[in-house]
């Protein structure tokens, strides 16, 4: 019993030496338990809410707001402060804002 003890002080330390160790045995368990409840939830899948502000007069993000992103529902506002103020007030989660520069379509969120 007597070299029982610091024996079980020195695997501690050793263990707490080894950071690939703890994050092996302490994170990715964490993960994936997080993921798994994220997955299980009860409210099930949800659809994110973005606004979409379209300042390019002769071309039209929305068409492809809605056919290519389909995890998000897509609102269009007129100018970058309603968008804002939406995100204020947490009808939204992003505002995306396509701008033409030349031949170009920049988009920012």
């Amino acid at each position: 019993m007597g070299k029982t003890i610091p024996l079980l002080v020195a695997n501690i330390k050793g263990f707490l030496r080894n950071w690939k160790t703890l994050v092996l045995l302490l994170g990715i368990p964490l993960v994936l338990i997080t993921v798994i409840f994220l997955s299980f939830s009860s409210t099930g899948l949800r659809k994110v809410n973005v606004g979409i502000v379209d300042s390019s007069s002769n071309f039209s993000i929305m068409p492809y707001t809605t056919k290519y992103f389909t995890f998000m529902v897509s609102t269009q506002y007129p100018n970058r402060e309603s968008c804002i103020n939406a995100l204020k007030d947490y009808r939204e989660y992003a505002c995306i804002v396509s701008k033409r520069e030349g031949n170009n379509i920049k988009l920012s969120v």
